[in-house]
């Protein structure tokens, strides 16, 4: 190989390496918490939010996530687990919804620190993850019907973590084993049907804020549409990033709370600029965002 052909390989390589995918229907309604704890110990969560169809009659969504009696509800770090995962079933060509790997290439899309901490870290997630469960009511997008539908699914059937070695091959060589997950097979249908949009990692892996990585990843589906996109700034909140809005209820509060998003945002280069307006219409408030 040419030293042109090995800079061209290396960089195709890093090119993917930072090109992830994410499901639509996980960009549109937030899985779990927003944070990596749950102060009230919630099982349970609902959303809802009603849309126009494009026939213009309306349509009621619902999407109720259940978390397992042992390890809970999906937390804020368990979506950056998922992502990584959802990468490596693209970059394997979703042919099996079995996907093999290592926690290290998981900690490598990451960015995360390759240390006892975070294996475990990985292993808690696939806990929580392997134990939700999924209603969605109207509100699951079938990419084949191209239609909204009513599922129960889950995310992961089973997962298997192998960090030691298995045998010694007749070669003399020691045959590693991968630790593997068995996506659900309703939702890794969802994703061989196409519903499924490229992600920036890089861009990402940068933002420090759960909330502005859900934000990115809400706003990103929206914004191949248009320039410009608004939304009501509670079903924003609520649904979309999945805030506990308990505590901050008033409008002020939970400006606050997204404009810290919206900040890293536009720092990041991703977000021009966004702005806020009432309408007495529907007695609520709007954010406007320009990309």
């Amino acid at each position: 190989m040419t030293k042109l052909n090995q800079l061209e390989a290396t960089g195709n390589k890093d090119k993917a390496r930072l090109t992830g995918r994410d499901e639509m229907n996980l960009a549109e309604f937030a899985l779990g918490l927003a944070s990596d704890r749950n102060t009230r110990d919630v099982k349970t969560i609902e959303r809802k939010q009603s849309i126009i169809n494009p026939d213009g009659k309306r349509l009621d969504q619902t999407w109720t996530i259940t978390g397992s009696d042992q390890h809970g509800l999906p937390r804020a770090g368990d979506d950056d687990v998922l992502l990584a995962l959802l990468k490596l079933a693209s970059d394997q060509g979703l042919q099996e919804r079995i996907v093999h790997f290592t926690r290290y290439e998981l900690m490598q899309i990451l960015n995360w620190p390759t240390n006892g901490r975070t294996y475990k870290r990985i292993e808690s997630s696939l806990d929580r993850l392997a134990g939700v469960r999924i209603l969605a009511k109207n509100s699951f997008w079938d990419n084949a019907r191209k239609s909204y539908t009513s599922l129960n699914f889950g995310l992961i059937d089973d997962y298997l973590i192998a960090d030691q070695p298995s045998r010694v091959r007749l070669d003399g060589q020691i045959q590693m084993p991968f630790t593997h997950v068995s996506f659900n097979e309703k939702f890794f249908q969802s994703m061989q049907v196409g519903n499924m949009k490229r992600l920036d990692m890089k861009l990402y892996n940068s933002l420090r804020s759960a909330v502005s990585k859900r934000m990115y990843r809400y706003l990103d589906k929206r914004r191949y549409r248009s320039n410009v996109f608004d939304v009501e700034i509670n079903n924003l909140a609520t649904v979309n990033l999945g805030l506990d809005l308990g505590v901050r209820r008033y409008p002020s509060q939970i400006k606050q709370l997204l404009d810290t998003a919206h900040k890293e945002l536009q720092a990041a280069g991703f977000l021009n600029d966004w702005s806020y307006r009432w309408s007495p219409d529907r007695e609520t408030w709007f954010v406007q965002y320009s990309f």
